[in-house]
């Protein structure tokens, strides 16, 4: 869909300033795209038994042969709990800063394509939606994107952006776990997330499951920006294939 609307926008623009510059917004979607997958895929393979930290004498030991007495012996001296928990911040704040720059670098796409939007200033994606909503409030992109901002998934994501960028998200004392004596592995409870990443202290009422959540998010932006080029596309042809619209 992008190619198309890349080839409709040749034909109408000779500007080769603005098709370099359309073309790196695309880009940088896809990119961003996949950036957010990639850090939700480590983030579904992250495993606490690579955190464990064998003692000198030990070392020739396999995971599953270590024997402490007690789940204090795991994290006192064999478990890199601290390390563990740098390395789930770090997938979250990877995750959360692209999936979100998906949408807001698509916000940046959109006014190549829509003119009259006088978008000044930082543009997000909400920042562009009312915009086209006050300057093009019957095409289908305004209507499609005022539905999709408005929705329970978006009000819930949208806080995560900046959620890890100056503090943690999660805390190593939100970390439970425990050595289960019969499989020899560690079991860990599900991670959590905030209800509100702005509002401190944290209150875990909804009991938002971190993997589950990313999960739908991610699904949700991808659904946001297959929908979007649909939308431009079907706004394209009402306005007889002329760019912009």
């Amino acid at each position: 869909m992008q190619e198309k609307i890349h080839g409709l926008f040749t034909l109408n623009v000779t500007n080769s300033s603005l098709n370099y510059e359309l073309n790196l917004f695309e880009s940088s979607v896809i990119q961003k795209l996949w950036s957010s997958e990639y850090y939700f895929n480590e983030l579904l393979t992250l495993d606490i038994h690579n955190f464990l930290v064998l003692p000198p004498e030990s070392n020739s030991q396999s995971v599953s042969d270590i024997q402490p007495s007690v789940s204090t012996t795991i994290q006192t001296t064999k478990l890199d709990l601290e390390g563990f928990c740098r390395r789930l911040n770090l997938l979250l704040d990877g995750f959360f800063m692209n999936s979100m720059s998906v949408l807001d670098t698509l916000a940046h796409e959109i006014p190549i394509l829509y003119s009259h939007l006088g978008m000044q200033g930082d543009i997000y994606i909400g920042t562009l939606s009312r915009a086209l909503l006050q300057t093009h409030p019957t095409l289908e992109l305004s209507k499609f994107l005022e539905k999709q901002l408005s929705m329970a998934w978006f009000v819930k994501f949208s806080p995560f952006r900046h959620c890890t960028t100056h503090e943690s998200l999660i805390g190593v004392d939100n970390l439970k776990f425990r050595f289960d004596q019969i499989t020899r592995q560690i079991k860990m409870n599900k991670i959590r997330l905030p209800d509100n990443p702005q509002v401190r202290p944290f209150a875990y009422q909804k009991k938002r499951k971190a993997v589950d959540f990313c999960q739908t998010s991610l699904n949700k932006v991808r659904y946001l920006v297959l929908n979007a080029y649909k939308n431009i596309l079907k706004d394209i042809r009402g306005n007889n294939n002329i760019i912009p619209i």
